[in-house]
């Protein structure tokens, strides 16, 4: 899912992000982009919203911040979803590196497991910056996945914030 996002951030092998609106003062910089093809990547249009702020406060203590405890607070698409962790899976020895691929579970009452809506996340963070990536995902897409089925099907649109200290 990190690759997924970095190589779309960055747009390799010559592709291009179009313009739909130029980065004024205080709006956001909108691109679109057309995957026709790729491994993991949804086909269509997408479209990509950058802006960038400077907040006063620790690196440390924002990503820890906004990687679970404060989510809904701020993430508009997880609204009330993501409210503890499922699983944690470290990306290396240490059992609490902040280095981490989770699926944040929802507290919100479904009437079947299919309804249920979850965040699949992975987290970077070194003290030259960190990386917060996310894609919202359902119980049979995390089923598939969890039972080592084929997941050729299966197609993630990663968001993601950037902390530079």
């Amino acid at each position: 899912m990190m690759s997924i996002f970095c190589g779309g951030v960055c747009l390799t092998d010559g592709q291009q992000w179009d313009l739909v609106a130029d980065h004024a003062p205080k709006r956001p910089r909108i691109m679109a982009h057309n995957y026709i093809s790729g491994f993991g990547e949804p086909m269509g249009i997408v479209t990509s919203a950058t802006y960038s702020v400077w907040i006063p406060t620790n690196h440390q203590h924002l990503f820890d911040m906004l990687k679970t405890k404060d989510r809904c607070i701020w993430d508009v698409i997880c609204h009330r979803i993501a409210a503890r962790n499922m699983i944690h899976l470290p990306l290396g020895q240490d059992e609490t590196s902040p280095n981490c691929i989770s699926i944040l579970y929802s507290n919100m009452e479904r009437t079947t497991e299919d309804d249920q809506v979850m965040v699949l996340q992975e987290t970077i963070c070194y003290m030259t910056g960190s990386l917060i990536v996310y894609a919202t995902i359902d119980f049979p897409t995390i089923s598939v996945v969890m039972n080592g089925e084929d997941i050729s099907s299966v197609a993630l649109l990663p968001s993601g914030l950037c902390i530079v200290p």
